[in-house]
């Protein structure tokens, strides 16, 4: 599956607004799951790795925009 690219829409813990984040393409050991159960929103992991690999974070889905 190829890697996305990503802009967070909004700023989210120390990530500014318009950072480019990628897909992890790694194991998030069911941090997302986890997330996504906890709150009730859907999470993703990733990373600022342009290579998607660790370090990672979760963040809500609706802060992430595609980038094509």
């Amino acid at each position: 599956m190829p890697m996305q690219t990503y802009k967070i829409k909004e700023t989210y813990l120390d990530h500014p607004a318009g950072s480019t984040v990628y897909d992890l393409m790694d194991c998030d050991y069911g941090c997302s799951a986890e997330d996504s159960m906890d709150s009730g929103e859907d999470y993703a992991a990733v990373t600022l790795d342009p290579t998607g690999n660790y370090p990672f974070f979760t963040i809500p889905t609706r802060l992430l925009k595609a980038v094509t």
